[in-house]
């Protein structure tokens, strides 16, 4: 919520999801410059949603910026990042 506070209060619209399929819904109708995936979502984690990003036919939602946020901070939690895009 701060977040989004600090972008709003710079002229940035933001918007939010509670869950990766509603993550996922509003990233393919919204097509966002950049997205705050957090990595530990309901339905569908960051993970996967990160995948389904890369993977998307239409270039617009395939190059989307990814800030990836995670409560852990292990190694091989960055890694698995970069390799996933």
């Amino acid at each position: 919520m701060m977040l989004a506070f600090a972008l709003q209060k710079n002229e940035y619209q933001t918007f939010r999801a509670y869950d990766g399929l509603e993550a996922w819904e509003k990233i393919q109708s919204e097509k966002p410059d950049l997205i705050i995936l957090d990595l530990m979502l309901p339905d569908l984690d960051g993970w996967e949603i990160c995948r389904m990003i890369r993977r998307d036919e239409r270039k617009e939602i395939r190059e989307t910026a990814i800030l990836m946020l995670r409560a852990r901070g292990l190694t091989t939690d960055r890694i698995y990042g970069l390799k996933g895009g």
